[in-house]
């Protein structure tokens, strides 16, 4: 985090006490008297093994176009098409195939008139770094539950965020840049109800800044307006490729971070807006719903 300045609204929680008990959280401490030397090389060798070793096999590809190998679950046909290519244009290459919930890297080899296969299973390799991303991810839930009082939520799924919506009121499609203007447009014409300009204003900004990430880091995307008893729930959805993990909570954090992938400076001006905001990234794009808070006597009503 070199060169970035954290949130001044943040760093007061942040205490030897909660950098202690996310290192203990997280695993980072070990008990030299519960884990021998000795035991401790034996263990952490033995589970790197178990977890990255998949199996390697050897693949003959013959003059007369058979197979010869001794793994009969292989992508025979599509083995076959990758060996013709190999040997036609005596290029050697590699193909990722996924086949009987297996991932294999396979590679070819030109010899003459035939192709030598060598297959590596990665599926233990994959399952592995799934299982490590989904720990870190619940990681940093906890830690950026913590470091905004329990206003900004990261979730885990798509399904989970959708789980708290209210009902639909109007929505719209995100493509062009003059859909920022149509966005804002489109959550104006509902806030007839509230009387206080500068809650307007926030709305509407935070509405302009989450389109904007949209057209700059994603394809297309969606603006959601949902209606939750006296709640004003706004959805935000991009079909990009979501915020890599490693960048989540400097993206979240840290006040006016910006990466080409990440939601840009425009978040710090997001989850100030909102009364909450609960935040999903994945690898098939980022959903901001942002919730505001209203007076008792607020009622809906669309402006004429």
């Amino acid at each position: 985090m070199s060169g970035t300045i954290l949130d001044p609204s943040l760093v007061k929680y942040i205490t030897p006490e909660l950098i202690e008990s996310i290192r203990q959280e997280a695993g980072y401490e070990i008990n030299p008297e519960e884990y021998p030397k000795e035991e401790l090389l034996h263990t952490k060798w033995e589970t790197i093994e178990g977890l990255f070793t998949g199996q390697t096999m050897l693949i003959r590809y013959s003059q007369d176009g058979k197979l010869l190998a001794a793994e009969e679950s292989i992508p025979a046909d599509q083995l076959s098409i990758l060996a013709e290519k190999a040997r036609n244009s005596r290029l050697s290459f590699y193909e990722t195939i996924t086949y009987l919930d297996k991932t294999i890297d396979y590679y070819f080899y030109p010899d003459n008139q035939e192709v030598l296969i060598i297959g590596y299973n990665l599926t233990p390799f994959l399952s592995y770094r799934r299982n490590l991303s989904k720990k870190i991810y619940e990681s940093y839930q906890d830690v950026i539950g913590k470091l905004s009082d329990g206003r900004i939520e990261l979730v885990q799924s798509q399904t989970k965020l959708r789980e708290s919506l209210g009902t639909l009121v109007d929505s719209m499609k995100i493509s062009v840049v003059d859909d920022v203007g149509r966005g804002r447009d489109l959550i104006n014409k509902y806030l007839n109800g509230i009387s206080d300009a500068k809650i307007k204003l926030k709305i509407l900004l935070a509405v302009s800044e989450g389109i904007t990430n949209i057209i700059k880091h994603a394809v297309d995307g969606r603006l959601s307006l949902y209606a939750n008893g006296k709640t004003y729930q706004i959805l935000i959805e991009d079909h990009g490729s979501g915020i890599p993990l490693h960048e989540i909570p400097k993206t979240i954090l840290v006040s006016g971070y910006s990466s080409k992938k990440s939601l840009g400076k425009g978040f710090s001006v997001i989850s100030k807006a909102a009364n909450r905001l609960r935040v999903y990234t994945g690898e098939n794009g980022t959903s901001l719903l942002l919730e505001f808070d209203m007076e008792e006597d607020f009622q809906w009503s669309v402006a004429t």
